[in-house]
């Protein structure tokens, strides 16, 4: 009988319930965590600086790799060479007319801040009353340089009088070095562009300022600043602007913390 007993509580205890969560604070469900008040949880802030790096970073990298055909080597070699005489010579115009120092060779970044640049602190709401705008600002600021972040706050006032915002980054000034970022910016991509038949480095600055100079005057460029305002300003405005997918997202962030931080 005391046998029989035994069986029935062993079989009472393998019966009842598992307890779930052991060791758990009872409340853990009902806790919720406030995601970091970083960048990088901004998806308006995420899009700024993909668009950003898409535009206005540029560089040439050597491109390692052995192949055997000796045809397609030496064909490749001689678009490396070109390749890297262009960016050496939009290298040079960057740092004698723009007076932005390259951080690596052949390589040089519009809009954001140098690591060697103080970070200036800026109290957006002495000039925006949308709560976003100044978010966002406050988020992102500290990745970008002064001139730039300047810039936002005209375009971002200008929203509804684009054209004003154009006129006054094209506004003539004493020195290239003293326009936008976005100008600077502009002329860059189309010396990169037009220099493709040039086997030289080390342009005449003289030459090219007076090329800058037409520059400023060329409609086209009007054009290309005001579809750069546009899209800046779509960006904060719009959730699908330049919106990109969540591997982008990760990748923008990888690659902007190795870079500039």
């Amino acid at each position: 009988m005391k046998n029989n007993t035994k069986k029935v509580h062993k079989i009472e205890r393998c019966s009842q319930p598992k307890i779930e969560n052991r060791g758990k604070p009872s409340q853990l469900k009902n806790v919720q965590l406030e995601p970091p008040d970083i960048w990088t949880n901004s998806p308006t802030c995420v899009r700024l600086v993909k668009f950003l790096c898409d535009m206005g970073r540029h560089n040439y990298l050597h491109q390692a790799g052995k192949h055997s055909n000796r045809v397609d080597n030496n064909r490749r070699l001689e678009n490396d060479l070109d390749t890297k005489l262009r960016y050496e010579y939009a290298q040079e115009i960057v740092e004698n007319m723009f007076d932005i120092q390259c951080e690596s060779k052949r390589c040089f970044v519009f809009f954001f801040r140098s690591v060697d640049q103080d970070q200036v602190i800026y109290d957006f709401q002495e000039f925006f009353q949308n709560q976003d705008f100044i978010l966002h600002l406050h988020l992102i600021s500290p990745l970008l340089s002064k001139k730039f972040i300047e810039d936002l706050i005209n375009i971002l006032n200008s929203q509804n009088n684009i054209a004003s915002a154009v006129d006054l980054l094209l506004e003539s000034k004493d020195n290239p070095s003293e326009y936008s970022h976005i100008v600077q910016n502009c002329f860059i991509q189309k010396q990169l562009q037009t220099r493709l038949d040039e086997k030289t480095n080390k342009p005449n600055i003289q030459t090219v300022r007076n090329e800058f100079e037409d520059f400023i005057k060329d409609p086209q460029t009007n054009q290309l600043v005001y579809n750069f305002v546009v899209e800046i300003i779509r960006i904060f405005l719009s959730s699908k602007a330049y919106l990109p997918e969540t591997d982008e997202i990760y990748e923008v962030v990888n690659e902007f913390q190795s870079i500039y931080q």
